[in-house]
């Protein structure tokens, strides 16, 4: 039983970064009604069929930013090696 736990955390935090994504979509599909009269950047061009797509973008694109300051930072080590001979 255990084990069945532990192996369902472990895909769950591999997968965590998607399921994020996951919810935003679909917290966006819920509410694109909501989303597209409130908070729609083009909601002045009905011509424009964006029905809230702006706002999906801004925070997937907000979403990947913080994902991105997450990560650790390359590191560059610097190796001096010496070379003795006799």
């Amino acid at each position: 039983m255990l084990k069945y736990i532990t192996y369902y955390i472990l895909i769950l935090s591999f997968f965590g970064s998607q399921l994020i994504k996951l919810s935003i979509y679909a917290d966006f599909k819920i509410n694109q009604k909501f989303i597209s009269e409130v908070f729609c950047i083009d909601k002045d061009k009905p011509m424009s069929n964006c029905n809230g797509k702006c706002y999906l973008y801004k925070q997937l694109k907000k979403q990947e930013e913080k994902e991105k300051n997450k990560a650790p930072k390359e590191v560059q080590e610097k190796v001096e090696v010496l070379l003795l001979s006799r």
